[in-house]
């Protein structure tokens, strides 16, 4: 049987199934005296980031209708503004969580940028504030927008107050204020919960690190526990602005599932053919015991050639019952016709076996070309996945309307004609399938949508 159509009728149904079923009317078991009232089920909920509309907004999932709406201008009215010529705010990845308080709580990323200069590169420019939000409410419960490196004694690239470490030394050159705080975070996942604390993963996407932190939530300064990156670990060689990730442990360990948006064209990134947008999906691991190293990179690392996705996003990550895995990743611009510009992206797929990635398919919309700009990709448990459009990249003149789409895998073959995945100018080693629609697009009226999340 081939990948795709595995993927499909075995691992996906499966996934669907672990929802307990609704009791027969005609079972012979049933009460007849119960009352057969039935209280309607709770709305199909999606959680959708904005990325320039100043917020984050839950819509019905079923019809596309805005629920509710939570606009950071609220918070920061000095910076998150719609002009957005001047100062503004990006809002990255949104997740829906249960608080340990059973409240519904919303954890989400934002940076501001002053613009005014035309730069992006001053003191203060994309500096990333962390912040959880009561869904129902709107209220702060917590918030961070410090880092104390003072706890790590192999990590030295923050000189901070020596009285003060959730505080930069005086003086410092933009670059090197910069390795002291969260710069664009991209994505978050909370780890564990206390009544006093958080332990959460970060994507410190234009720091080009991942960290691990702990946070008392009294306090808006964040004591950083590990963080992965050049500067700590070679694997970590050529690869810049993880933007999304996934964190699971099995039996193995503890992994990291990571999109990596570019990689540097310098050092090591000469030899690799490294470049702005010249992205790679990354697999690593900490063994029990052990540190994090690499398990596999894909496409694979070469000398001969460039062997890149171009600009990807959003990675999720499935293992089905018999331990095979699964990696689905927005290609930004896949069918786009240069490195990290243009239009025209589709929904990479990617199969595991034995920690070894082979390339499966590329998506699109079935009855279109393609989509503008593919930015985050879910798997559902009911065997379909969710896939975010951005309509552009970023700024104010785009065109294309961005959407929030459902589409089915039933059907897709994968790739037979020795395509492996790898973009090049002419997309000629790529194999495109169409997904069939089932709902979308929806929320086409938002500015720049990041993520859509469901609500559980």
């Amino acid at each position: 049987m081939d990948t795709l159509r595995l993927l499909v009728l075995v691992v996906l149904p499966v996934l669907a199934c672990t929802r307990e079923p609704p009791p027969d009317p005609d079972d012979s078991q049933a009460d007849p005296d119960a009352d057969t009232d039935t209280v309607p089920p709770p709305t199909p909920r999606l959680l959708v980031t904005d990325l320039r509309n100043n917020g984050w907004f839950l819509g019905d999932a079923t019809t596309g209708e805005r629920l509710s709406a939570f606009d950071l201008a609220t918070v920061e009215p000095e910076f998150c503004l719609p002009d957005y010529e001047t100062t503004y705010c990006l809002v990255y990845r949104s997740i829906f969580r249960q608080a340990l308080d059973g409240r519904p709580e919303v954890v989400f990323t934002y940076s501001r940028l002053d613009a005014t200069d035309g730069s992006d590169a001053e003191i203060g420019d994309l500096y990333g504030l962390y912040l959880g939000v009561d869904a129902e409410t709107q209220d702060i419960r917590w918030a961070f927008d410090q880092l104390d490196f003072s706890e790590l004694d192999t990590y030295d690239r923050c000189p901070y107050q020596p009285d003060d470490p959730c505080t930069p030394a005086d003086g410092l050159a933009p670059s090197a204020y910069r390795a002291c705080t969260l710069r664009m975070p991209h994505d978050q996942q909370v780890l564990t919960e206390s009544a006093d604390g958080l332990e959460l993963w970060v994507a410190d996407t234009r720091n080009f690190r991942m960290l691990r932190l702990e946070l008392d939530k009294a306090s808006t300064c964040a004591v950083v526990r590990e963080v992965i990156s050049e500067h700590t670990h070679s694997d970590w060689d050529i690869y810049q602005s993880v933007n999304s990730f996934q964190r699971w442990d099995d039996d193995v360990g503890e992994h990291l599932l990571m999109s990596v948006k570019g990689s540097i064209s310098w050092g090591a990134g000469v030899e690799q053919h490294g470049g702005d947008s010249h992205g790679k999906i990354l697999m690593w691991r900490r063994p029990y015991g052990g540190d994090w190293a690499q398990v596999w990179e894909w496409p694979p690392e070469s000398t001969d050639e460039p062997s890149f996705v171009n600009t990807p996003h959003g990675v999720d990550h499935l293992t089905g019952p018999d331990g095979r895995e699964w990696v689905l990743f927005a290609h930004s611009l896949g069918l786009s016709e240069r490195w990290g510009n243009g239009t025209g992206g589709t929904v990479g797929v990617i199969a595991i076996e034995d920690d070894i990635p082979s390339y499966v398919a590329d998506l699109v919309p079935a009855g279109r070309v393609g989509f503008h700009w593919t930015r985050d990709v879910s798997a559902l448990d009911d065997g379909t996945i969710l896939v975010t459009d951005s309509g552009c990249m970023s700024g104010n003149d785009c065109e294309d309307a961005p959407g929030v789409w459902t589409l089915s895998l039933e059907g897709i073959e994968p790739a037979s004609n020795g395509q492996d995945g790898v973009w090049t100018q002419d997309r000629s080693r790529l194999w495109l399938q169409e997904a069939a629609v089932i709902r979308g697009p929806f929320f086409e009226d938002g500015r720049i949508l990041y993520s859509a999340n469901p609500v559980d």
